[in-house]
Order: C-alpha cells, then sequence, then structure tokens
C-alpha cells in the first residue's frame, strides 16, 4: 500500500491536494498531510510515505530542508516541491539534489497529474527490473530463498526471444510475467497471486503447435527455485526424443505411461532378419523402448550404433555371406550426425531393412510380398499403383493384386492408403506443417480428397486431430 505526504502550512492547499487527485489510480492508497516541516519531518520517519509533496517556503522550517533531514536519515521516496516563481532558483537547487521534482504555483491539476503517471511509469519500471534481478538471482544464482508476494511460479524456456505479437497476448491475458536470458536460452516466468491461472491454455496460445518448448507446471513460489531451472536442463535433454513440441516432466511421465518395454529387441530382429519377416512392428517396438527409458541424446546414439553393428555382424555369421550393404563404420557416421530422435530412427531403419532385404535375397526366403510391402513404406509419397508395381517386380497385375489381398489381407490401395493416413497423422501430431502441405508429403495432389480419405479413415478432419493430439 502507498501513501502519499501533503505538508503545506495553507489549509486550503492541504485538502485541495487530498481531494482533486483520483490518487488509488496511482496507487496510493493512504494520504495524510502535516501543516510544517517539522510535523511533516516526523510523519515521514513515522509513516516512511512513497511521495511527499511539500511547499518550498513554510516557517519553522522549510520544505527543503525537511527533505535533506529526512533523507539523511534514512526515508526513501519522491518529492515534490511546491514553489512561486519567485523561489524559482531555490526550488532549482532543490531539484539539482536529486530524488525531486517541483510544479509551480498555483497548482494546475494537469501537470500534477502528468507528473503522477510519469512517477507511475518509473515505479513500474523499476519494480519489474527489481523482480527481474530477483527471479535471476533465485533461478540461476546463490539465492535459495523463495519468491514473496506470489503464490505460485512456472518457468518455460525456449530458443528464440518471446515476439511482440507474443507478449501482446500475455498482456492481453492480463499475466503477469518477467522475460530472461541465460547463457543463449530465452526464459519465460510466469507468476501467480490467485493460484488459479490456466497455464496450458496459456502457452498454446502464445507459443502455438509445433514449438520447442520446455516448461515446468506451477508450482509453490515460497521454495528454492533454482529447483525449477534443474528441471528445465533435465527437459532440454529430452528435447532430442521429443523435437519441435512443448514438453513438461507430466506429459514424459504420460507418454512413458502408454508404452510397455519390450525385452530382447535385438534378439528379436535378428530372427526376423534371417528369417526375411517384416520388420515393422519390431522397429516400432524398438523406437518405443528408448521413449520407454527417457535415455538421453548420446546413450541413445551409442546404444543404436552398437545394435546396428550386432545385427549386421550376427547375421553375416549366420547367413555366411558377404554384404554389398554399408558396414557398421559407415553408417556410424550418419546415425552420430542425426540432429534428433525421428531422424536417427530413420537412418537406423533405412540401413537395416536394406540390410535385411540383401540378407533375405541370399537366403532366398525372401517373400515378394514383404518386399513390395517395404517398398510402399519407403515411397508411399510417389505416385503408385498396382500395375506400377506389377512392372516393376515382374509380375502380373492381377495375379499380384490377388497375391497381394491374401497375404495381407487388404487390398494394394487399401494398404496404401492405410500407410499414407498413417504417416499424415504423425506429421499431423509432431509438426507445424499445413494440411496442405500434409497432403502432398503423404502423396496427395488433392487437398479435398485427402480431407475426404482422412475423415473417413480416422473418423475426423486433420485438423480436428491435430487438435485431439
Amino acid at each position: 500500500m502507498k501513501t502519499v505526504l501533503i505538508v503545506d502550512d495553507e489549509e486550503v492547499i492541504r485538502t485541495g491536494l487530498t481531494y482533486i487527485i483520483d490518487w488509488q489510480q496511482y496507487g496510493y492508497e493512504k494520504i495524510t498531510t502535516a501543516e510544517n516541516g517539522i510535523e511533516g519531518l516526523q510523519k515521514i520517519m513515522q509513516l516512511q510515505p512513497d511521495l511527499v509533496i511539500t511547499d518550498i517556503r513554510m516557517p519553522v522550517m522549510d520544505g527543503l530542508d525537511m527533505i535533506q533531514a529526512a533523507k539523511k536519515q534514512g526515508a526513501s521516496f519522491h518529492g515534490i516541491i511546491l514553489s512561486g516563481y519567485s523561489d524559482f532558483d531555490y526550488a532549482r537547487k532543490a531539484i539539482q539534489l536529486g530524488f525531486v521534482s517541483y510544479l509551480l504555483k498555483p497548482v494546475d491539476e494537469e501537470e500534477l497529474v502528468e507528473l503522477l503517471e510519469r512517477l507511475a511509469v518509473n515505479d513500474r519500471q523499476r519494480h519489474e527490473a527489481d523482480l527481474r534481478s530477483l527471479l535471476y538471482n533465485k533461478l540461476f544464482a546463490s539465492d535459495h530463498s523463495g519468491l514473496s508476494g506470489y503464490r505460485q511460479i512456472l518457468v518455460a524456456s525456449f530458443s528464440e526471444p518471446l515476439r511482440p505479437d507474443q507478449a501482446a497476448l500475455l498482456q492481453q491475458r492480463q499475466q503477469p510475467y518477467v522475460l530472461l536470458e541465460n547463457f543463449g536460452a530465452a526464459y519465460l516466468v510466469l507468476l501467480d497471486q490467485a493460484g488459479c491461472s490456466d497455464a496450458e491454455s496459456l502457452l498454446a496460445e502464445v507459443f502455438g503447435p509445433g514449438a520447442a518448448v520446455l516448461t515446468t507446471d506451477w508450482v509453490a513460489a515460497d521454495q528454492d527455485l533454482t529447483k525449477l531451472t534443474m528441471e528445465i536442463q533435465h527437459l532440454r535433454k529430452m528435447q532430442f526424443l521429443f523435437p519441435k513440441q512443448r514438453l513438461s516432466t507430466e506429459s514424459l511421465l504420460e507418454k512413458k505411461r502408454t508404452l510397455t518395454f519390450q525385452e530382447k529387441l535385438p534378439e528379436k530382429l535378428l530372427a526376423a532378419i534371417l528369417g526375411g519377416e517384416d520388420l515393422s512392428l519390431l522397429l516400432q517396438a524398438y523406437r518405443d523402448n528408448f521413449i520407454f527409458d527417457l535415455a538421453f541424446e548420446e546413450d541413445i546414439k551409442w546404444q543404436v550404433n552398437h545394435d546396428y553393428g550386432w545385427l549386421y555382424d550376427q547375421a553375416l555369421q549366420k547367413a555366411a555371406f558377404d554384404s554389398t550393404e554399408p558396414p557398421p563404420n559407415q553408417v556410424a557416421e550418419a546415425l552420430f550426425a542425426a540432429v534428433d530422435f525421428p531422424e536417427l530412427m530413420a537412418v537406423f531403419e533405412t540401413h537395416l531393412t536394406a540390410f535385411s532385404l540383401a540378407v533375405a535375397k541370399q537366403l532366398n526366403n525372401i517373400d515378394i510380398i514383404a518386399d513390395i510391402l517395404r517398398y510402399i513404406r519407403k515411397h508411399y509419397a510417389e505416385d503408385l499403383n498396382l500395375k506400377g508395381i506389377a512392372d516393376q517386380f515382374g509380375y502380373n497385375s492381377a495375379y499380384l493384386g490377388k497375391k497381394f489381398k491374401r497375404t495381407t489381407g487388404e487390398t494394394f490401395l487399401g494398404y496404401l492408403e492405410k500407410v499414407r493416413m498413417e504417416r499424415a497423422g504423425e506429421l499431423l501430431k509432431n509438426s507445424n506443417l499445413m494440411v496442405y502441405e500434409v497432403a502432398e508429403k503423404v502423396g496427395y495432389k488433392n487437398v479435398d480428397y485427402f480431407y475426404k480419405k482422412f475423415k473417413q479413415f480416422f473418423q475426423m478432419s486433420p485438423n480436428d486431430y491435430r487438435s485431439s493430439n
């Protein structure tokens, strides 16, 4: 609660200044007065006001002496000197001392309001700077005490500075926030006094889909806040697994709860390679195992590189042939160069699938349908049809169509459409591509036709599917 003290030996001025200004509009809840400098000095030391308005000429002690005496005794406030033209040189001396402004008598209400507005802006900027410095020390430095004045705090981190339109959204929602930067990363600190802010919808509105944002949950502000930055650092290591999305500790646990860890997957993959079987389900389980463990980037890359080398060596020993596929040391370079987990898995699966095909051909246990399924999953974005596939693999299209249906239980076009729809769903969930861009990437030139097929497959529109995920 801010206080203003009005010191003047004329009652009409004391009363007038008390009532002509809407003090609450500028944050002043308590207004008090004094008749002279001695009384004013006593009230300054007793009440510790934020603003002192005083006449410069008063009996016993003038306004300037009162302010100087209060400052010497450690009082902190902003002073406004009221003076006539004849006292201007005297008032200018006060101004040179700092921490005071002046107004000529008779006081013009508009001039006083303008001065109060400037002081309010200065107070707000000073408060923001103090709060920014305080939070920086509590989040990144050695201050392990909590933050007073707020019930809850949430920290979000991202790589790019906040844009003006994003800051405008925060202001529209009247959300108290502070922006910080540390070691090249931007931090948005949300502050909550009431304890009921909907951070999830706010962050979704500010950053939109497909934004790489790390966020803590709301936590009590009266605790050691360095725990929040430690949590952010842990989440940053998880960005390799989950690129281009909002991550929180709770969201990671939720992802983990949806999965089941599978044992001995390298051994199962080896058996499938030697048996000429389709690897799709095993590769999906292989991907999920890393998500289940929430492993870090370097650990994942070393493990994938080790698994590929082991599968390559074991298959060559058991199949007893020389492979023309790239050896593990060449594949390792591409694996370690992957910028995120999806890219790493794409490299691993591409090389392992090609190697599996080479093993199957060598052992003469290749299934033409399995080969076609692999081809579809790799080339689904191209203009595929049964006749073109049959010509490429040297089969009659009618015969191949019947064999495909008998083996898979689906028509060629039905299977192709399923692959395209599954991939479209992944892109809608994990990227910020527009719907027409997704359609093109999965092989549909006509976006209206894509909408129709997508709705038939998922029972909802692409936009509804993205929102629900």
